[in-house]
């Protein structure tokens, strides 16, 4: 459990890229079935993964970015 150790800061940039994995996965997925519903339900879980990545990169912003 790297991230317990790594520090808040750390611990964001890697849940950002885990996010961001579960995403790739999700899409990739989606490409590799012909049946409809299957396939909407990966688009759903990507979908779900970017909104995760984006409330993750806003807290990381509000946090350790706050000129922004």
């Amino acid at each position: 459990m790297a991230g317990l150790k790594a520090g808040p800061q750390k611990a964001l940039k890697m849940a950002i890229k885990h996010e961001e994995k579960s995403y790739q996965m999700y899409k990739k997925a989606a490409l590799g079935v012909t049946d409809k519903d299957t396939k909407k339900v990966f688009d759903f879980l990507a979908e779900e993964e970017i909104k995760h990545m984006k409330m993750l990169e806003d807290e990381y912003d509000r946090v350790f970015r706050p000129e922004n």
